[in-house]
């Protein structure tokens, strides 16, 4: 009788140490995450703290390098399916914020370089652009405005020289550049502006000096013109290489799969 008390009480004991080993890892009968919860990698190094109800997250998790440093901080609610974001580099600044609905990007989002200053601004609707998206130079001011319309580029392109004046306007439509398109010197007077046509120059150009005079008119015919002794001082190339530039702005899109804790 003695040794069966002792081998139920041992078994106790070790049950307990089992639990307190998972601790605060716990699971329902159903087999449901509740309360706190902290994810390890097979190094022992945390991936995520934070808590559950019903399997679900709630309130604030912390995400972390494998240096120990948090990757991101997150605020879940509605069941998980609402989660405000912030993301960090290795080196501990805030590379990226924003919401995510049911894992898209959702609202406006900021993006910032690797040394925290506000490089860009972007709106989402369920995980796609939708809205103004800006870009900024270093000291914080504006260097390119323009639209998203459901992951496409449509509407008005500003671009801005680093002191704030004008540097070109134009237009999208369906990704492509269409429309009246004007580019400027930094002293405000207009340098060059014509017409694009399904993202290639069309019509009548013009070309002006810098104090305003006419330097000359050149005639395109989608994109091409029979005039060689061209020398564009804009052309179609600059344009797209622009755009990429702008585009690389934007982030890399490494928070594009949301932050749901497994």
């Amino acid at each position: 009788m003695k040794r069966k008390a002792f081998f139920i009480a041992l078994n106790i004991l070790f049950s307990v140490f089992l639990f307190a080993q998972d601790a605060p890892n716990i699971t329902d009968s159903g087999g449901k995450k509740q309360g706190h919860w902290i994810k390890v990698d097979e190094n022992k190094k945390k991936i995520y703290d934070g808590n559950f109800m019903n399997n679900s997250p709630e309130g604030k998790f912390i995400y972390y390098f494998e240096s120990g440093v948090p990757k991101a901080i997150t605020i879940f609610s509605q069941n998980g399916g609402v989660a405000y974001t912030k993301h960090f580099n290795v080196a501990g600044k805030m590379v990226g914020e924003g919401k995510y609905m049911n894992q898209n990007k959702d609202s406006l989002w900021k993006f910032y370089d690797e040394e925290g200053k506000l490089l860009s601004e972007d709106v989402y609707l369920n995980g796609i652009k939708n809205g103004n998206f800006k870009v900024y130079y270093r000291n914080g001011q504006l260097s390119e405005n323009k639209i998203w319309v459901n992951g496409k580029l449509d509407g008005p392109c500003t671009k801005y020289f680093e002191n704030g004046t004008v540097k070109y306007k134009g237009q999208y439509s369906k990704d492509k550049v269409d429309g009246k398109a004007i580019f400027y010197y930094p002293t405000g007077n207009v340098s060059v502006d014509g017409f694009y046509k399904n993202d290639l120059k069309d019509g009548a150009w013009t070309y002006y000096n810098q104090d305003g005079t006419l330097n000359r008119k050149v005639l395109y015919e989608n994109g091409v013109t029979k005039d060689k002794s061209e020398n564009v001082i804009f052309t179609k190339e600059e344009e797209e290489k622009a755009k990429k530039q702008s585009e690389q702005n934007e982030s890399k899109d490494s928070f594009k799969e949301g932050v749901e804790p497994k």
